[in-house]
């Protein structure tokens, strides 16, 4: 009897057990996948339905608090509109925390402002890797919106130097600027071309998503040979690169290579003088307007020093920053005035800003001329909010308390008066003083006929710099226009994802201004004489000022 219930009751629950795994299996299919397996983005995200709408909600904030320059879209022949959309099916088809941080990193780049930056949660962050092919690319030629991409190093015997890429997956060189449009967070057309041809050939998972393993066909044209070269390349990671020379300027940049023919003369810590014997010419090599050093970085180029480091005033009013920045203007203009030949080159293609360089302008000047400006922006988010507007303010120094009474007095004004980068007031600080841009030259020196060298690396106050010098008819611009980017104030915007983590963007809230009053961001000065980077690029620039 015992037996046989035993054997019974094993059977039913056998039978129940099938019967379960059948409606378990059932129920699997019938369920959405997103509800079983729901992809890691939805986390930070959430589910995809409601996705677009939390992208919408974001974007929204950065139209009512930022500042979007459509100079700047249309010098890339796009629309913030265009550029929102392509990040935004990102951010809904994410599915990986990798996703959801370059969904991110392409809300930022949407507005294309190279001040612009972004914070994330660690967490999201990819793994610092970086992968490439083994030779590299640059551009070439005069022509404004048609540079020919060429190889300038190979590892690869059936590819050379001086072969032009034709191909690449199947695609052309102006559709591959649009696809990694996406990635590039300026609005200059000439650094999205440097960079696209950078990017096809080294991807740092920082900046853009890694390329996947298939292997990547490409064309190239031999033009002595005039004949076509197909290769198909794999991505490896990429080799350290191999130790350079330090040049005797003491720095390690991309135009070391352009002043191998000239004589180094001095050394300053933001710049080098070369000297051209042939020519007559004196190329000074300004690669900064940056002072506020780390400590090791001034500790280097105290090294490579022509003059006496002078001992800093530890009592003076001014930081640190602004003594070194006036001791190497300083020095500068006494090398200079020792000098018999009067051409001058200045080159600020590698220079990323910093402080606005007053005194050099003030030694090219022949007469009294204009500064840049800028104006602060009173966004419907600040007049709706006055912590806001404290938040945006709390740095700028004394002129905050003059935006606080215009943005009150003015009701309807969508930004303030304007007023200088920098101001030295010998008492406290009046309106006057801030709206005065009028500069007086140094006339206590012969003057130089000058020429400045710039390019898309030369931006924020390089920027103005160049400005200034064309509109004040200093002399001709040589090269390619400088970015076009500034910021002259900004404030982090918090924003909040789906489960509570936050990421932030600095948005602008201020417009700088060309002196002929125009503004800069995405409105660069045009060059003179424009031309890419090629061999010998030095020496056609030092032809050109005889022209």
């Amino acid at each position: 009897m015992f037996d046989f219930t035993m054997k019974n009751r094993n059977t039913i629950e056998t039978k129940f057990n099938a019967a379960f795994r059948i409606m378990l299996m059932l129920s699997v299919i019938a369920v959405p996948h997103s509800v079983l397996w729901a992809d890691e983005a939805d986390i930070f995200l959430g589910v995809a339905d409601a996705r677009a709408a939390l992208f919408d909600s974001y974007a929204q904030v950065i139209r009512d608090n930022g500042i979007i320059s459509q100079k700047g879209f249309k010098r890339l022949d796009t629309t913030w509109d265009s550029e929102l959309e392509r990040a935004k099916k990102l951010f809904v088809s994410a599915r990986t925390k990798e996703d959801v941080y370059y969904a991110l990193v392409a809300l930022k780049n949407s507005m294309h402002n190279t001040h612009s930056a972004i914070n994330v949660p660690d967490k999201l962050k990819p793994q610092d890797d970086s992968l490439s092919l083994p030779f590299k690319l640059a551009l070439a030629g005069s022509a404004i919106h048609n540079p020919r991409a060429v190889v300038i190093q190979s590892k690869i015997p059936q590819v050379k130097r001086g072969f032009e890429l034709i191909k690449y997956n199947d695609k052309d060189l102006p559709a591959l600027q649009y696809e990694y449009l996406q990635w590039h967070d300026s609005n200059s057309p000439e650094l999205l071309k440097f960079e696209t041809v950078k990017w096809l050939t080294r991807r740092d998972a920082e900046d853009v998503p890694l390329p996947s393993t298939k292997p990547v066909e490409m064309s190239f044209y031999d033009l002595e040979a005039q004949t076509t070269v197909q290769v198909s390349l794999e991505w490896r990671k990429r080799p350290k690169p191999d130790v350079e020379q330090s040049s005797p300027c003491g720095i390690n940049m991309e135009n070391d290579g352009d002043y191998k023919e000239f004589k180094f003369d001095f050394a300053g810590l933001n710049y080098c003088v070369y000297k051209d014997p042939v020519s007559k010419t004196i190329l000074l090599r300004y690669f900064s307007f940056y002072y506020y050093f780390p400590v090791m970085r001034l500790w280097n180029r105290t090294a490579f020093l022509s003059y006496k480091p002078q001992v800093l005033d530890t009592h003076s009013n001014y930081p640190a920053e602004h003594q070194l920045s006036q001791i190497d203007a300083a020095e500068l203009r006494k090398y200079l005035a020792r000098q018999k030949w009067r051409r001058l080159l200045i080159d600020v293609r590698e220079n990323t800003g910093g402080g606005l360089p007053e005194e050099l302008l003030k030694f090219i000047a022949r007469k009294p001329f204009r500064m840049a400006t800028r104006s602060f922006v009173y966004t419907p988010r600040m007049r709706g909010d006055v912590n806001i507007f404290d938040k945006a303010t709390e740095n700028l120094g004394p002129v905050k308390e003059f935006l606080a009474k215009d943005m009150e007095n003015n009701k309807n004004a969508k930004e303030s008066f304007r007023y200088q980068y920098s101001y030295d007031c010998p008492h406290k600080c009046t309106l006057a003083d801030m709206m005065n841009a009028e500069k007086q030259p140094d006339i206590q020196i012969k003057k130089f006929d000058v020429a400045v060298l710039s390019g898309p690396l030369c931006v924020s106050s390089c920027d103005q710099f160049v400005s200034i010098f064309k509109y004040n008819d200093m002399g001709r611009v040589f090269g390619l226009p400088s970015r076009g980017g500034t910021m002259p104030s900004g404030m982090e915007e918090e924003f909040v994802l789906k489960n509570g983590d936050k990421f932030s963007v600095r948005l602008p809230t201020g417009i700088g201004y060309k002196p002929d009053g125009e503004a800069l961001e995405g409105n660069p000065p045009i060059p003179d004489f424009f031309l890419f980077p090629q061999e010998n690029y030095l020496r056609i620039m030092l032809d050109h000022m005889d022209k």
